[in-house]
């Protein structure tokens, strides 16, 4: 498994992502904190960089192709990595 912090826009840490290859695909673990009651999304990048405050040190977005929006339920589609 690897494991890998996760960052809120302003860079706090709020939990952690551990990814798990599995026969079939990708198993993925999401641990939060700190977070206030409600929806809340979430998505990849290239690189598990965030070192800058403005996260290009993190690479672009995970894609899968297309011109896609965030969102797991907009209308308009959604990115993979979302």
């Amino acid at each position: 498994p690897v494991t890998i912090p996760l960052k809120a826009n302003s860079g706090a840490a709020v939990g952690e992502a551990v990814f798990t290859a599995a026969p079939k695909g990708l198993l993925l673990r999401v641990e939060t904190k700190g977070l206030p009651p409600g929806w809340h999304g979430l998505h990849l990048h290239e690189k598990a960089d965030c070192s800058k405050s403005d996260f290009t040190s993190a690479g672009g977005h995970v894609h899968g192709g297309g011109d896609r929006v965030h969102g797991l339920l907009n209308p308009a589609a959604n990115e993979a990595g979302d």
